[in-house]
């Protein structure tokens, strides 16, 4: 609101034509400030309205198959990405089309992310060392280290897979909510 007393004063020193344009802009611009305000808020109206209809939908679903999901969050302590599982869609089966919302597949993500690099690298390292320290070479050990550095690598291909190509990706719903990138290829 000062610019536009700044401008009115000097629109009547005489430079009237380039500063009335001014003036006039930044009335669009507060208008449209106020207008892109609104569709936040908006915006943020319906995110609440779907978290709150989603978590609903996950309370149904849980009380109806809290036993599976129990039992697969107890298997997920040794690998998160086993929560996945439950919203599979396995066989069909609802017990299987847990209702997540993009927000709990975040963190299965980053924590699957998280789990390559604080159990399996240093899993990989500690059997390079034990090969390196060996003196006589078994093909047992060799074979667990090859199967270990095929599966880092999986894993790291496939989580840099997922973040490029989120079409794909099993850690976003697919209710049209994802809070992916929208100028994304895949």
């Amino acid at each position: 609101m000062a610019f536009g007393i700044l401008f009115s004063d000097q629109s009547q020193n005489g430079n009237n034509n380039e500063n009335g344009n001014k003036k006039d802009s930044e009335n669009s611009d507060e208008k449209g400030n106020e207008r892109g305000y609104q569709e936040d808020i908006n915006e943020g109206d319906n995110k609440n309205n779907n978290e709150n209809n989603n978590e609903s939908e996950y309370i149904e679903w849980f009380a109806k198959h809290g036993r599976v999901a129990v039992t697969i969050a107890i298997l997920s302590g040794t690998n998160i990405d086993v929560m996945l599982m439950l919203k599979s869609r396995l066989m069909g089966l609802n017990m299987f089309n847990a209702p997540f919302n993009d927000r709990s597949l975040e963190i299965i993500f980053w924590g699957a992310c998280a789990d390559i690099f604080l159990s399996d690298i240093p899993q990989f390292v500690i059997q390079i060392l034990f090969i390196t320290a060996s003196v006589l070479l078994d093909p047992i050990p060799v074979f667990t280290l090859a199967a270990s550095g095929i599966s880092i690598l999986s894993s790291v291909i496939s989580k840099l897979f997922f973040i490029k190509f989120d079409a794909v990706s099993p850690y976003l719903s697919r209710n049209g909510s994802s809070t992916s990138n929208p100028n994304n290829d895949g």
